[in-house]
């Protein structure tokens, strides 16, 4: 108010004035930041909707090629979204970066496995083998179709290398083979080139043409030898390298593996009474295993043939039969002295020999109670080193045969007699090339009797020859 009373106007109109103007700019302000802040959320939406848009165009192209990485997720909400903005990733560049990464990634795969291609080409061009697989290649594969083909062309080729690798392999067998089973013909300097190429260190690849040239050299050596060192033979060209050369322990394996497949036999596994006491049957049969014994399949008595007094399954006495005139080409006579034998005969043969072990070593038969508490081990033991237990026999097949040649009178001498040496010369090559195997060579232990020259079992070429023949 004035001193006079009146209302001073003008200094209320300036106080209101003052009081405005902080209220005004603030609301300036808020509504400028409402603008700009708008605009800047409406430019990188914009932004965003483009970034995402990259997004989803490279996941497509992810699933298209088919490419073995997870696609990134363009599906975000609003908050989502934001957080991206504030935080300023890129979702577009980093599905963008994914799909470069995953493409860098399948490219050196692919690559790889060409490399791998081109080094097995390489091989297979020194083995003299073309490769014609895969040799037109489809241009439309791509991603991870195109690695798939990739990669099963190197499977085909790894395969085609392996399996020419096998046969190298087999190669290199069957020298070793022919220089063991001509070992009575002078092949020195073959021995000796095989095993230098056997101690190369160059691979069987470089060694290829080597092994092909020793092999046909050592095959045209060993035939001039062998039929001017055997002109009566009536052994083939083809008959001297088609057979195995077996050792002593696969000699026994080959029959193992044969003799419950042979044809007219009966898979018998049980066991018949050997005394009379289970007992003492189970203690005798155990030590018969002990030894390396086994249980031999029974023939079909029915479809057994005669051969003089003896028995034979038809398949054997063809087979002896024709080894038998082999034979007499060459001035030697084999005479069969036994075929197939029963359980019943096995049995009464086993405990007689028994018997009179026990009184010859013993003065007295032992009891089936000396039996149990082992006295009578050593008896046993020796009588198995001749005789085998009933259903062991491998005479119990009807395919196995006891002989001798006319020069001695007891077939136990057949080893000191020509009968032997010209069946068991060259890996027994004469008993192979009928079906024949030595049922106990000398050199295997734990096979049931000791080695036994007069005794043979057939088991057929077909199990004797090379499989590639």
């Amino acid at each position: 108010m004035n001193k006079d009373g009146s209302i001073n106007l003008a200094k209320i109109t300036s106080k209101k004035n003052n009081f405005q103007s902080p209220i005004l700019f603030l609301f300036i302000l808020i509504i400028t930041l409402f603008v700009l802040v708008n605009i800047f959320l409406m430019t990188n939406f914009l932004v965003s909707y483009v970034d995402f848009e990259k997004c989803t165009k490279a996941n497509e192209e992810l699933k298209k090629s088919k490419l073995p990485v997870p696609t990134t997720n363009c599906e975000l909400n609003i908050q989502q979204k934001f957080l991206y903005l504030i935080s300023n990733n890129n979702i577009g560049s980093i599905a963008e970066n994914n799909l470069r990464k995953a493409k860098q990634d399948l490219q050196e795969k692919i690559n790889q496995e060409r490399l791998i291609q081109d080094q097995i080409k390489h091989n297979l061009k020194k083995l003299m083998i073309e490769d014609n697989y895969f040799s037109t290649i489809n241009t439309n594969l791509t991603g991870i179709d195109l690695l798939e083909y990739e990669s099963n062309k190197t499977k085909a080729l790894k395969e085609k290398l392996n399996q020419k690798l096998d046969e190298i392999e087999k190669e290199l067998k069957q020298i070793e083979d022919w220089l063991q089973q001509f070992q009575d013909l002078e092949l020195a300097d073959f021995y000796n080139e095989f095993l230098e190429i056997k101690t190369n260190t160059a691979s069987l690849i470089d060694n290829y043409s080597r092994i092909l040239a020793l092999k046909q050299k050592l095959k045209i050596e060993i035939e001039s030898q062998f039929f001017i060192k055997n002109p009566k033979s009536d052994i083939t060209s083809e008959d001297l390298f088609r057979f195995r050369y077996f050792d002593p322990p696969e000699f026994k394996q080959v029959f193992d593996d044969t003799k419950w497949n042979l044809e007219n036999v009966l898979h018998k596994t049980d066991k018949p009474s050997l005394s009379g006491n289970t007992a003492v049957d189970e203690y005798i049969f155990a030590l018969a295993e002990k030894r390396g014994y086994r249980l031999t399949p029974q023939a079909n008595e029915q479809i057994l043939v005669g051969f003089g007094e003896k028995r034979l399954q038809p398949l054997a006495k063809q087979a002896f039969e024709n080894m038998r005139q082999s034979a007499e080409k060459e001035g030697i006579n084999l005479i069969l002295v036994s075929g197939y034998r029963d359980w019943n005969t096995q049995k009464q043969l086993f405990w007689s020999r028994f018997q009179a072990h026990s009184i010859s070593k013993n003065g007295v038969q032992y009891s089936f109670e000396d039996i149990l508490t082992g006295k009578a081990d050593k008896i046993l033991d020796e009588v198995l080193q001749t005789t085998s237990v009933p259903s062991y026999s491998r005479h119990h097949s009807g395919y196995t045969i006891d002989i001798k040649d006319d020069s001695v009178a007891n077939f136990i001498l057949f080893k000191d007699t020509r009968g032997y040496e010209w069946i068991s010369a060259n890996n027994y090559l004469n008993a192979k090339r009928f079906g024949f195997i030595p049922s106990y060579p000398a050199g295997l232990t734990n096979m049931g009797p000791n080695p036994e020259e007069w005794e043979y079992v057939w088991v057929g070429v077909d199990n004797l020859i090379y499989t590639n023949s």
